[in-house]
């Protein structure tokens, strides 16, 4: 009976041939639908790709099917193992079926809880360790002896069964349950359910943020398009049905083929489409590997873009060198060059502003959205004090972080520098370490006299970070806790602010530099005890964090007044980023993209000497920062920096609205992965924002004043606008990326000039 029924019906090569052709299928439905609106070209160009990588996919497994269970339906020959085994299991005498439903809990929970163990063991190497070869290295290690340390569990509850199991067989009530059948199967659905709904629950955090979601999704979709391929196996043997199988199969492969083939060699809107899919995005990337000659990561044919397929530094993803008559980036045209102004930090100023050692503190609170704030317009007075605050001081409503996560962002403001011009040691951890060759903020006071100290709230700013804390006289943690009694959510704004009163109450013999630095409202979030209730959402418990770092934050802005009363003070109010609660960021509410949200910052600058006022139109950075205390308390200079000083905006002698401002996404990491570190940039002026996504080479446009959260783009709309600010984004990149690399590269004077037209004044 079995040989007869491994003959029947198709073989294996048909099976998986229609089993490939849904799974295709499958996917590009999917596609069409998570993806963006596709023209009909795209649409048809996905599933080609599709079609090219899984039918031959679907022939080699049909291959290896037919070497090994031989020339019958394999579809078939599975339902009859299930069967099968079914079978076997439903006439099974009372004892074997409890030693089988006790076997099979063990099973269950040596599974999970290894799985749990090497959960939690490879989340904390990947929190940990920067290089991919160690990271799987010690992932897949961690993994197995979690599973092997954990095999005693399995054995111990299988031994439990062969005791147990003719006891429990003699149980009345329990044989009359196993007699029903279905009791003992729904209890171990109930168990594996209840196990699974729980850990999603406990870990719901941790799985929203995963990884896992696309492959999951990719898992799903194709084991639907597999389990339609195996109910089609059995309707093939039948002639109509493999005749309308084989046209339906031809027409797709055509029209999909016509989609491929009327792209044209230069599609960013096809390349983006498929970059942006689930299926078509890998099906792609597997017809570059196949057709990129020169391994450059782009391909010529199929709106791949590479205008020079045999060149490796010519590509849709290269640095267009401006003006130098060469079509790098492939788009057609060299990108004029354009002129960068130099900072400065030596405007003249007002007494005492200059020359009196001013006591300076910069307090900053990691994570605050400027959307989120008061006096930026949020409609929840959550930041009542920290509102009272900008009344005193010079306010400036276009203020934004250089990078989107807080690594990206402290490192830029006490150096002055971006990140790829930092200087960053080697770790197998991140941050990477600030080598002691920068010149840091700290440093410039230390030199220029002052006491230099830092609160700060956890030991991501000390033992993790090294480097960071480069020219601080002291470190004050003592107000940073492990844990809350809340949760395993820290919230110490309290206790930070108590460690900075005291600081600030200290007797000194210096003037004092003092950095304090709260971290509540980071994520993940939770509900503060000492907060109000907004909800249950993420943004609601963000809004509670927020209100709580202000309420903590009135007694350090009190004692600092009350401590300088006859000579004032220089105080600064910030953040190292944003936080966005949209859904492009459902994942993650920062550290991934340079749009708006994520690092646009409010940013206060107070001072008796100085007027208050607003700063409406100017974008400034908190790269200028540094340029900034330079000028005001005459810092010793050691280095060039890449921001200006405020001080004519703080003295209220115009704006500048077309002053541009660079945003960086950069991973050091990146290079010990072998791939590209630098994976954004963006130029913004007092309106558009123009992002280069280079991990994808998409580039947008947009008009972040009237459209805040960038849903709108102008790229194509605006296109002069573009142009411009694209070549003033690539004359930067050379100078702080790639400026050796430019043939005939010209120096920083000379592409730049300076800010001393008067009719500026900065």
């Amino acid at each position: 009976m079995p040989e007869q029924s491994q003959r029947a019906g198709i073989g294996p090569f048909s099976a998986m041939l229609g089993a490939g052709l849904l799974s295709a299928v499958a996917l590009w439905a999917v596609d069409l639908l998570v993806g963006q609106v596709a023209e009909p070209v795209h649409a048809l160009a996905s599933l080609f790709f599709l079609v090219v990588v899984l039918i031959p996919g679907s022939l080699l497994a049909a291959l290896f099917l037919r070497v090994v269970v031989g020339p019958g339906n394999p579809f078939g020959l599975l339902v009859e193992h299930v069967v099968g085994v079914a079978r076997r299991l439903w006439k099974r005498d009372f004892e074997g079926g409890f030693r089988f439903l006790l076997g099979g809990i063990g099973l269950a929970l040596w599974l999970g809880l290894s799985a749990l163990t090497a959960f939690y063991t490879c989340r904390y190497i990947a929190q940990e360790v920067v290089q991919a070869r160690f990271q799987a290295i010690l992932s897949v290690a961690s993994t197995v002896a979690a599973f092997v340390l954990l095999l005693p569990v399995l054995l111990f509850v299988a031994g439990l069964g062969r005791v147990g199991a003719g006891a429990a067989s003699r149980i009345p009530v329990l044989r009359q349950l196993w007699s029903r059948r279905v009791y003992p199967l729904l209890l171990a659905v109930a168990i594996v359910g209840a196990a699974g709904g729980w850990f999603l629950w406990k870990f719901r955090e941790a799985v929203r943020l995963s990884p896992w979601q696309t492959p999951a999704a990719l898992v799903a979709t194709l084991l639907a398009g597999l389990v339609a391929g195996g109910l089609l196996a059995f309707w093939l043997n039948r002639p109509r049905v493999a005749f309308v199988f084989s046209v339906t199969l031809l027409s797709i492969v055509v029209l999909a083929s016509s989609g491929a083939v009327l792209l044209a060699q230069r599609d960013p809107h096809a390349r983006q489409f498929f970059q942006r899919t689930l299926g078509t995005r890998l099906a792609w990337k597997v017809t570059v590997k196949l057709l990129d000659r020169d391994h450059d990561g782009y391909m010529h044919a199929f709106a791949g873009g590479d205008c020079a397929p045999d060149d490796k530094g010519i590509s849709p993803a290269a640095l267009d060198v401006p003006g130098n008559g060469i079509d790098e980036d492939c788009d057609g045209e060299d990108v004029t060059r354009a002129t960068l102004r130099q900072g400065r930090w030596d405007y003249r100023l007002p007494e005492p502003l200059g020359s009196k050692r001013l006591p300076v503190f910069l307090i900053t609170d990691d994570a605050l959205a400027a959307g989120h704030v008061g006096f930026m317009g949020y409609r929840r007075d959550i930041t009542p004090n920290i509102d009272a605050l900008s009344r005193e001081c010079v306010r400036f409503d276009k203020a934004f972080s250089q990078g989107p996560s807080t690594r990206l962002s402290f490192g830029a403001l006490f150096t002055g520098l971006f990140d790829t011009q930092i200087k960053l040691g080697e770790s197998l951890k991140v941050p990477h370490p600030l080598l002691a060759e920068n010149h840091t903020l700290a440093e410039a006071f230390q030199q220029a006299g002052y006491e230099t100290v830092a609160v700060v709230p956890n030991a991501y700013f000390t033992s993790r970070w090294k480097g960071l804390l480069q020219g601080f006289d002291k470190v004050d943690s003592s107000g940073a806790r492990t844990r809350g009694r809340e949760g395993p959510k820290v919230h110490n704004a309290r206790q930070v602010t108590d460690a900075a009163v005291a600081q600030v109450r200290k007797k000194r013999t210096k003037p004092l530099f003092l950095w304090v630095h709260y971290y509540d409202n980071h994520p993940p979030f939770a509900q503060p005890e000492d907060s109000t209730v907004f909800g249950t959402s993420r943004a609601d418990q963000y809004d509670a964090e927020v209100e709580s770092v202000d309420r903590n934050l009135k007694p350090l802005l009190d004692a600092i007044k009350a401590a300088n009363k006859r000579d004032g003070y220089i105080l600064i109010f910030t953040s190292d980023h944003g936080s966005t609660f949209d859904k492009a960021h459902a994942k993650h509410t920062h550290g991934y993209d340079l749009h708006t949200s994520t690092v646009h910052v409010p940013l206060l600058v107070c001072s008796r000497y100085i007027r208050p006022l607003q700063v409406k139109d100017t974008p400034v950075s908190l790269l200028d920062l540094f340029p900034t205390l330079a000028n005001l308390v005459a810092l010793p200079v050691e280095a060039q920096f890449e921001g200006t000083s405020l001080v004519p905006l703080l003295l209220g002698q115009g704006e500048w609205p077309d002053r541009q401002v660079f945003h960086q996404f950069y991973l050091k990491e990146k290079i010990d992965q072998g791939t590209e570190p630098l994976l954004g940039v963006a130029v913004r002026n007092g309106r558009f924002n123009y992002i280069w996504d280079r991990r994808e080479d998409l580039y947008s446009l947009y008009d972040w004043v009237e459209d805040p959260g960038e849903r709108t783009d102008l790229i194509e709309s605006h296109s002069t606008v573009a142009r411009e600010l694209d070549s003033v984004l690539k004359t930067w990149l050379m100078k702080v990326y790639q400026k050796g690399k430019a043939e005939g590269g010209s120096s920083q004077e000379e592409e730049g000039g300076s800010y001393d037209d008067p009719s500026l004044q900065y």
